[in-house]
C-alpha cells in the first residue's frame, strides 16, 4: 500500500497530459533551452514526487537540440517542439529517466545525421536500443503503395520486438503518436483519417495492452474525431443536449456515495465522477449493435481507497443501496487483466430515474498503475510478472516471416475486453480476448487437446467448436480421433497462439506429404535397377555425403529438386563399386613381403603410364595391371573402378608403390563443391587456388533453389597438395561438401 506522502499528485483536468508541453521553450539560444526545459521537468519530477536524473536528460536535451536545430515541422515550427512534447508527455506519465532521454532522441537516426553508434556513446547502449526500436524501416528507393505498406508492417514488427526486450520503446512510440495526432491539421485529411485509423486498431490497444489507460483514452479520443468525423458530431451533440442532466446525476451519485461512506465510517477514499468519452460510447454503439438512444450506461464514477479490504466493503455498501446488474459485477483484484490491471467493477441503477452509472474501486496503487502504468511505480524491473503477453511476439516472428502477417494477427489478439472462463476439469482460470470461442479455449488449455477439439460441453449442453465463449462459463472440452486441423479453423480462433499451433499443424501435413512422396521416388528407383541394391543399407553414408543430419531433409531436397534420384543413386554405385574393389585389392596383395614395383617417373617412359580413368596421385594407393598390346603397365587407383575389369585375371595384377621422390609432372583433378547459394561461392573458389598458384583448368557452376555445385578441374603435384587445397575449400563461408571424383566425370 503506498504511505500517505507516496500518494501522487492527481490531475482530474483531462487536458493534463496534452497541456502546456512545448510552447513554453526558448529556441534561440542553446543554453537558455536547456535552462527552460529542465526547470520544466524537474517542477514536474516534483509535482508528482518522481526522481529523475535530470543531468542525463540535460545531455540528451542537448543532443537532441543539435541534431534538429535547422529542421522545420510541415506547420513551420521547430521540429524540436517535437521530442520535447513527448518527453514532457512521457514524464508526465511518471517514465523513468531512459525513457525520457530517449523521447527527447526518438528522431535523430532517422532525421537528422547522426546515427545509432553517436547516441551509444554519449547516452548508453540501453538508450540506443530503444531509439533504434522506435526508428521506422525505411529503404532509399521510391516505393509503391504495397512496398509502404509493407515497410508500415516491418516498422511495427521491429518496434514490437524491441519492446519485448525494453518495454521502454512502446511507451516512446505510443506518446510520440498522440502528439502527433494533436498536430494532424497540417495534414490532407485523407492522410489525416489513415493515421487515425491505424491508431484506433493498433496504437491504442497496445496502450491498454501496457495498462496506461490514461494515454489509450486520449489516443481514441483523438483519434475518433478524424477517423469517424460524422459519428464523433453525432455523439458529441447527444452528450452536449444531455449535459445538464449528465451532471446532475453525477453530483446526485457522488453525494449519495459521501453520505453512506461517511456514514460506515470509511475513510481515505476519492470518489470522482465523469461521462464516458465519445469513443466509449461509439464503441458500445458497435458492440451491442444498439442505437446511441439505448445505452444508457454513459456516466462513471470511481472511488480510490486506502486498500484492498476497504475496496470490497465499499463494493457492499454500495450494493446496498443502489440495484447492481448482476452480469456487470467483475473482480480484476482477485483476477487481474493479463496487463497487470486490478479493480472491482459494477454497474447500478438508481430505481427512481432509470439512470445507471458504472463504478471503478481500487486502491491508490490500482488506480496509479491504471492511468499511468505500472512501470510509473514501481519500475521495469518488474515486467517479468506484469507484461507476459510480450513474451509471445519473439514467437510470432519465428512462425509469421511475413511482416503483413504478423500485423494481422497482432491485431486480432488486442483489445481492451477480456472473458474469464473456467475450465470443469481442475478448476483452472483462463483469460482469454473477448470473441474468443471454443477452439481458442482447447489450444490455450493444450495444444494436442485443440488439435483434436471437436466442440465442448458448455452449461450441459455440446457446442461446435465455433461456438463463441461468455464472462463467467465453464467449459469441459470434447476430443476425438477424428477431429484435426483445416485452414477453416484459422478463421475460428481469435488468439494468435491458436493461430500459430494450427498454422504449424498444417505446415507439418504438408511437410509429411512431400516427404512420403519423396520417399516413394527413391525407393522406386532403387526398386527398378538391375542389380540389388539397397537405400537402407546405405542410408547412413547418404546423409553424411550430401551433408544432411535427418532423412526428412533428404526428402525434402529431392522434392525441391536441388537433389535429383539419380544423383543418389550414382553415389550408391560409386559405394558399392568401391567396397568390391577393396575387397580384391586386399586379395591380390597378399601376404607381406612381396616385392612392389616402385614408380619413379612417368615421363620419357612408354611402359609405364597413368590410368586415364582415375587420374593417380602420387600419395594414392595404387595398384597396376599389364596391357595387352605390349602398351606396359597401367597405374590405378585401388579403388577404380574400371581396375575392377582385370579382377578376374589376377596373373595381370602388378604390386606397385611410389617413390619416395620423383618426377612425376603435374596432373589434372576433378572436383565437386556443393554448398549454399549465397554471395559469390565461384568466385571465393577461385581466389582459394590463386592463393596457392594451382592451375584452375575450367570451372562449371550451377545452382538451384538455395544451393551452389560447382564442378572444377585443377592442375595438381601430388595428393597432400589436393588435400590442402580441399581443405582451404572447405573453409569458404557455405561450402558444405568437397568431394575428388572418383572416377572424375570428364568435362574437357
Amino acid at each position: 500500500m503506498l504511505d500517505e506522502k507516496d500518494k501522487p499528485e492527481y490531475k482530474d483536468n483531462d487536458d493534463f497530459l496534452m497541456r502546456d508541453i512545448s510552447g513554453f521553450i526558448p529556441y534561440d539560444n542553446i543554453n537558455d533551452s536547456i535552462s527552460t526545459f529542465m526547470s520544466k521537468i524537474e517542477g514536474l519530477a516534483i509535482d508528482l514526487r518522481h526522481p529523475l536524473d535530470l543531468k542525463q536528460i540535460a545531455k540528451a536535451y542537448r543532443f537532441a537540440f543539435i541534431a534538429h536545430k535547422v529542421q522545420k515541422r510541415k506547420s513551420g515550427e521547430p521540429y524540436i517542439i517535437h521530442p520535447i512534447a513527448v518527453a514532457v508527455m512521457l514524464t508526465k506519465l511518471r517514465q523513468d529517466t531512459m525513457t525520457i532521454c530517449a523521447a527527447l532522441l526518438h528522431d535523430v537516426v532517422e532525421d537528422t545525421i547522426y546515427n545509432r553508434d553517436n547516441i551509444e556513446e554519449v547516452l548508453g547502449k540501453e538508450v540506443a536500443d530503444i531509439v533504434d526500436g522506435v526508428t521506422k524501416v525505411t529503404t532509399m528507393e521510391e516505393k509503391s503503395e504495397a512496398q509502404k505498406e509493407n515497410s508500415v508492417a516491418e516498422t511495427y514488427r521491429k518496434t514490437l520486438l524491441a519492446t519485448s526486450r525494453n518495454p521502454r520503446t512502446i511507451m516512446v512510440k505510443l506518446v510520440d503518436r498522440l502528439h502527433n495526432l494533436s498536430t494532424l491539421g497540417a495534414l490532407s485529411p485523407e492522410k489525416r483519417k489513415k493515421i487515425a485509423e491505424e491508431t484506433l486498431t493498433i496504437y491504442a490497444p497496445l496502450a491498454a495492452e501496457m495498462g496506461v489507460y490514461t494515454l489509450k483514452s486520449k489516443l481514441e479520443d483523438i483519434s475518433m474525431e478524424y477517423a469517424y468525423p460524422k459519428e464523433y458530431e453525432q455523439i458529441r451533440e447527444k452528450l452536449n443536449l444531455q449535459d445538464e442532466v449528465n451532471k446532475s446525476v453525477i453530483k446526485n451519485f457522488l453525494d449519495k456515495i459521501h453520505e453512506t461512506l461517511n456514514a460506515n465510517y470509511v475513510h481515505g477514499y476519492k470518489a470522482t465522477g465523469r461521462v464516458k468519452s465519445v469513443h466509449s460510447i461509439f464503441r458500445k454503439h458497435i458492440d451491442r449493435e444498439v442505437p446511441y438512444d439505448e445505452i444508457y450506461d454513459v456516466l462513471g464514477c470511481r472511488i480510490v481507497c486506502k486498500d484492498d479490504i476497504d475496496c470490497y466493503r465499499v463494493l457492499g455498501l454500495l450494493h446496498s443501496v443502489w440495484r447492481p446488474i448482476g452480469d456487470k459485477i467483475k473482480d480484476y483484484i482477485a483476477i487481474p487483466k493479463d496487463n497487470g490491471y486490478k479493480s472491482l467493477h459494477t454497474t447500478l441503477v438508481d430505481d427512481e430515474t432509470g439512470h445507471q452509472v458504472e463504478i471503478q474501486i481500487r486502491t491508490w496503487l490500482m488506480d496509479l498503475e491504471s492511468e499511468y502504468g505500472f512501470a510509473a511505480h514501481s519500475g521495469y524491473k518488474s515486467t517479468d510478472k506484469k507484461l507476459k503477453w510480450l513474451d509471445e511476439f519473439p514467437i510470432w516472428e519465428k512462425e509469421f516471416t511475413d511482416s503483413s502477417e504478423f500485423l494481422s494477427v497482432l491485431k486480432s489478439g488486442m483489445g481492451e475486453n477480456e472473458i474469464t472462463v473456467y475450465s470443469q476439469k481442475g478448476g483452472k482460470v483462463v483469460k482469454l480476448p473477448e470473441g474468443s470461442t471454443v477452439l481458442d479455449f482447447a489450444y490455450y488449455i493444450d495444444k494436442q487437446k485443440g488439435n483434436k477439439c471437436s466442440g465442448a460441453v458448455i452449461n450441459g449442453k455440446i457446442m461446435p467448436i465455433s461456438r463463441r465463449l461468455y464472462n463467467n462459463e465453464t467449459v469441459n472440452i470434447l476430443t476425438s480421433t477424428d477431429s484435426k486441423p483445416s485452414i477453416e479453423w484459422l478463421s475460428i480462433v481469435k488468439t494468435p497462439m491458436a493461430k500459430i499451433s494450427i498454422k504449424k499443424y498444417l505446415q507439418r501435413i504438408e511437410v509429411d506429404d512431400k516427404t512420403d512422396r519423396a520417399f516413394n521416388l527413391l525407393i522406386g528407383a532403387y526398386d527398378h535397377l538391375n542389380k540389388p541394391m539397397s537405400f537402407e543399407k546405405y542410408r547412413e553414408e547418404i546423409l553424411k555425403y550430401f551433408g544432411f543430419y535427418e532423412e526428412k531433409v533428404l526428402y525434402e531436397k529431392i522434392y525441391s529438386g536441388e537433389i535429383t534420384v539419380d544423383n543418389i543413386l550414382d553415389f550408391t554405385k560409386s559405394i558399392t563399386a568401391q567396397e568390391s574393389l577393396e575387397k580384391f585389392a586386399h586379395w591380390i596383395k597378399g601376404g607381406k613381403g612381396i616385392n612392389k614395383t616402385v614408380i619413379e617417373s612417368f615421363k620419357n617412359t612408354n611402359t609405364i603410364r597413368p590410368g586415364v580413368c582415375c587420374n593417380p596421385l602420387p600419395g594414392d594407393k595404387i595398384i597396376g595391371f599389364n596391357t595387352n598390346g605390349d602398351r606396359g603397365i597401367s597405374i590405378h587407383r585401388e579403388n577404380c573402378e574400371a581396375a575392377f575389369i582385370f579382377a578376374d585375371d589376377n596373373s595381370r595384377a602388378i604390386y606397385c608403390t611410389w617413390a619416395q621422390s620423383g618426377d612425376f609432372g603435374i596432373f589434372s583433378q576433378e572436383l565437386k563443391i556443393l554448398g549454399l547459394d549465397q554471395g559469390n561461392v565461384c568466385m571465393d573458389v577461385a581466389k582459394v587456388i590463386e592463393a596457392k598458384n594451382i592451375k584452375l583448368e575450367s570451372c562449371d557452376y550451377r545452382k538451384g533453389t538455395g544451393v551452389a555445385k560447382l564442378l572444377i578441374l585443377v592442375k595438381i603435384k601430388s595428393l597432400t597438395e589436393l588435400n590442402e587445397l580441399i581443405k582451404d575449400i572447405k573453409k569458404i563461408k557455405g561450402v558444405s561438401s568437397v568431394q575428388r571424383n572418383l572416377p572424375p566425370k570428364r568435362i574437357y
